[in-house]
This record gives structure tokens, sequence and C-alpha cells, in this order.
């Protein structure tokens, strides 16, 4: 299963339910979309470059990131409206999500995903690959500089923070969303916002805060191990 983890931060990549293996549907973003580039000629907007780059930069330098997410879902066409919260860590390249009702971890290697369904509940082990279309949150902070035209928009006041905004557009016509909008505060140069623009009318909108870092984490907390769920949760190993 191709799945595109979402963080909460850059938050870039398409939607869809994600989906146990015994069918029960759960509510995070993921995408099985392929991408098809159109190639076209287009001038690179130097100040929202130097955001974004300034942006993936400091992310790389900590020793670890912390961040609390809000997720909200929207489209009022349809009656949706949901909003989920979680938490995200990071280390090198190991990761670490949660909220309520799912779980996955990564050790750069594999990774682990926990579905949570009332008394159920299944862990599905994957192999860590690009080729496979596996984006880790890290990969996720530079993936702008070749999947997406960024276009500086404006510098506002949102949410009582001074933010600048940054509009994404992806190269891949057959990427289900036309938009990606990123909000940077300006005193800290950290994301604090972003809104994913479908086509189908639905929105995406992720909040960041309380980032901490360079906290101390041990290799193992972004590992899942088999004795600590199963037999009470399945566990489906998907590497063989």
């Amino acid at each position: 299963m191709r799945t595109l983890v979402v963080l909460f931060m850059i938050c870039l990549l398409g939607s869809a339910g994600m989906t146990a293996s015994n069918g029960h549907p759960f509510s995070f973003l993921n995408t099985d979309y392929e991408w098809s580039l159109v190639v076209k000629p287009v001038t690179k907007d130097a100040r929202a470059q130097s955001i974004l780059d300034k942006f993936s930069r400091k992310i790389a330098s900590y020793k670890s990131v912390v961040a609390d997410f809000t997720f909200n879902i929207e489209n009022p066409d349809a009656g949706v409206k949901e909003t989920q919260t979680g938490k995200l860590y990071m280390k090198g390249d190991q990761y670490r999500i949660e909220n309520k009702d799912f779980e996955r971890r990564s050790d750069g290697k594999s990774v682990w995903t926990f579905f949570q369904y009332g008394d159920e509940g299944e862990v599905q082990v994957t192999e860590s690959s690009d080729e496979e279309g596996e984006l880790s949150p890290q990969m996720l902070f530079n993936i702008y500089k070749k999947d997406f035209y960024a276009v500086f928009k404006q510098e506002k006041v949102e949410d009582g923070k001074a933010v600048a905004v940054i509009d994404l557009t992806p190269k891949s016509k057959d990427i289900p969303y036309f938009k990606i909008r990123l909000f940077f505060e300006k005193a800290t140069n950290m994301l604090v916002k972003s809104k994913v623009f479908e086509k189908s009318g639905t929105t995406f909108t992720f909040f960041l805060d309380n980032y901490s870092t360079n906290k101390e984490y041990s290799d193992s907390f972004f590992i899942m191990k088999k004795g600590d769920y199963y037999p009470k949760y399945e566990w489906v190993d998907l590497t063989d």
C-alpha cells in the first residue's frame, strides 16, 4: 500500500481514507496517486524559495523536533466537517506520528502503522521506500524543490501572528488538489498553518503549535515491537 505520511507540517500531498487490512476505514491523509509531471517553463519566485529553504535548513539543523497539530477536514457540499489532533516527533530520519486512533513510527528503514477501532486494532509493517511512494515527514520539508511551483503571496496577520503566505501549485495534472497554501511565522520562520485545496471542494487545514526541539529520544521510541501489540491486536507484516 503506497501511503503518504502527511504531517502536520508541510502536509503537502493529497488525501484518501486509510483502510486497514480488514476493511475498517481510517480518516487520515494518504495517497496512491501517480506523479506525472507537466513540463513547462516557470520562473522561480526567489522570495518564496528563500522562505522555504530557510525553513527546511532550520528543521534539518535540530537534533529532534516535536510539534502538536490540529487537522481539519471540511466540505460544505458533502456535509463533512471533522477535526483530529495529534503529535509528531522527528529525529534524523526517524519519526513518530500519534493521534487518538492512529499511530505511525519509522526507524528510517521500516514503517509500523497502528490502527485502532473500538476494541479491535492491527499493526501493518512495511518498508520505508521512496520508490514505492513512502515519504517521510523529513522528506516533505524538501519535496517542494522538485514537485511544486512556489509563489510568494503576501504578508499578513493570521491568528495574531505576522506570517508570510506562500502558495504551492503541483506540477502534476493528476493530483487531486490544485493548491497548497503555507503560512510561515515571520518571527520564528516556522510553519504554523497549511491549507490543502482539493478539486473535489474539500479543504484540509493543518495548524501547528508548541514546537520543541533538541530533546533526547532513544531509537526504540520510533519502533513498534510485536510483543507489545500481538496477540491482542493483529500483526500484519507486508514486508515478506
